[in-house]
């Protein structure tokens, strides 16, 4: 992985662990936080993905990048679109995205 890359995603991994620290309790998120309210989908990203440490490259750029595909959208549409966004965007290799070219990026700004 480019040096660069590497480095971008450490620093907002550094961040996003930051603000769950109050969450992480021994490494699994808080079962006593859990919301009768949640979908299936969502309590099993409660209970198996939240505020665990990763320590993984392609996972933290993946997080990365549907943590920026958030912004204005519920975390529950993006857990409901999850396969569909790891199919368009080659399972979020850095190695790959970092390759795209223009006609690529506007397949994906059109949805195709």
């Amino acid at each position: 992985m480019n040096g660069k890359l590497k480095k971008l995603i450490s620093l907002f991994a550094g961040m996003m662990l930051l603000v769950s620290c109050g969450d992480v309790n021994g490494g699994k998120a808080d079962a006593a936080k859990q919301d009768v309210n949640l979908s299936e989908l969502e309590q099993k990203y409660h209970d198996e993905e939240w505020a665990v440490p990763v320590h993984d490259d392609k996972k933290l750029f993946k997080m990365l990048i549907l943590e920026g595909k958030q912004a204005g959208l519920s975390w529950t549409t993006i857990l409901s679109k999850m396969d569909t966004l790891c199919e368009a965007f080659d399972d979020f290799d850095p190695n790959i995205i970092i390759k795209y070219d223009c006609k690529k990026v506007e397949n994906l700004l059109n949805n195709e």
